[in-house]
């Protein structure tokens, strides 16, 4: 039996690209259309771009496919892999398949709390539902990329998915081009010319990009695992797409992000929908009010009374002084409460990380006033169900590695 014949041409992928990008890439190289590649080209096995039960290029590529394309590009399988949205589970999705479980959309979206309390935020009724895949494939590119010195420009897997605005190392907008498959861009608006995006989206997708190539978002309070990131996302964005009648005493906080970006309240929503099922209009909105929510912590615009809002605060002053006497000494008022306050979310945000910091906050509660039971009670009330002690390990979690 002869081994399968090379691709006389294959140019390697570029960092974050698309398995469909990078494929049409190579079929461009020999004067193909992608489905003309994958239909006449891979041996025995044959691949119908236009088939939708196939399971998509760019969402779960099958097995069979990988193979073949590894045996004519050299290229590794499992590298192939992660230029999906496949080869990133767990990390961005919990389930590949839409799910009809209530349960399914409360532990993605319900695990953090940071512009609102548990409370304020309504129950959702979801249909079948799955984080961050859109209705439709998007397809955007940044137009500073699109005139690079690269012959041809590679489209990242994020920029398809409805989870970032800008382009990482541009820092402009990406903007919507027709879906061909061939290597050439065309603008639906037929504009090319680079817009800056504000430092808000950019610095929010810069994270994104650290998620999807490293694996790590580095916060301000410390490094977290990249599911945590895309779970921190969807949490502000269904925040942000509650109403202030239902916000209470934290209206206010949603009304001032939404006044920072000019927008109306609930990106204009005038009934809720999950973010996945929305106009794409709608979801840049979203996107960019998620991006000044975080900023306006970090800034100090207002104290986000969500557990998990110390993670986006600064480290606390260590400063070691000279040894001299501080020229003011009038000593500053301390707010205990407040410290307290603070410790405790980041207790909680350790917890919810890490299960055998969960074992130690769970040790704590239980030396407390109503023991054993009444610390499962307000673990599990605040997501938190990984522990040594838990009685019902493993119900609820994200199954995100950490």
């Amino acid at each position: 039996m002869t081994a399968p014949t090379r691709w006389p041409l294959h140019p390697p992928p570029s960092i974050g690209e698309a398995l469909s990008s990078w494929l049409t890439r190579i079929a461009d190289a020999h004067q193909l259309r992608l489905d003309e590649l994958l239909a006449n080209n891979l041996g025995a096995y044959t691949f119908d771009v236009f088939d939708r039960t196939a399971g998509g290029l760019d969402v779960d590529p099958p097995r069979e496919l990988l193979v073949a394309v590894e045996q004519r590009t050299g290229r590794d399988r499992d590298e192939l892999w992660g230029m999906s949205i496949a080869g990133n589970f767990p990390w961005l999705l919990d389930d590949l398949e839409p799910s009809d479980d209530e349960d399914a959309f409360h532990t993605y979206v319900r695990q953090h709390q940071i512009l609102l309390t548990a409370r304020e935020r309504p129950a959702r009724l979801t249909s079948p539902w799955r984080a961050w895949l859109p209705r439709e494939p998007l397809r955007r590119a940044c137009p500073a990329c699109v005139v690079g010195p690269a012959p041809v420009p590679g489209l990242t897997l994020v920029s398809q998915l409805p989870l970032t605005l800008s382009c990482p190392t541009h820092g402009c907008y990406l903007e919507s081009a027709y879906g061909v498959l061939d290597t050439r861009i065309i603008w639906i608006d037929g504009n090319n010319a680079p817009r800056p995006a504000p430092p808000a989206v950019t610095a929010m997708d810069r994270r994104t990009a650290d998620a999807f190539s490293i694996g790590t978002v580095r916060l301000p309070r410390r490094r977290v695992h990249a599911g945590i990131w895309f779970r921190i996302l969807r949490t502000i964005i269904d925040e942000l797409s509650t109403s202030v009648t239902q916000a209470r005493t934290h209206a206010h906080i949603l009304r001032d992000i939404w006044a920072n970006i000019e927008q109306p309240i609930r990106g204009g929503m005038s009934i809720w929908r999950p973010f996945e099922m929305l106009d794409w209009t709608t979801q840049q909105r979203l996107l960019e009010a998620t991006a000044a929510a975080i900023t306006m912590i970090e800034d100090g615009a207002f104290r986000a009374p969500g557990m998990h809002s110390a993670l986006f605060l600064p480290e606390p002053d260590g400063s070691v002084g000279d040894g001299h006497a501080p020229t003011n000494t009038q000593a500053e008022p301390i707010d205990y409460w407040k410290a307290v306050v603070d410790s405790f979310n980041e207790v909680v945000a350790l917890a919810l990380a890490d299960p055998v910091q969960a074992e130690l906050l769970y040790r704590f509660v239980s030396s407390g006033p109503g023991g054993a039971d009444n610390a499962r009670r307000m673990l599990a009330d605040i997501g938190i169900s990984e522990y040594a002690s838990s009685q019902n390990q493993g119900k609820g979690c994200s199954r995100v590695l950490e």
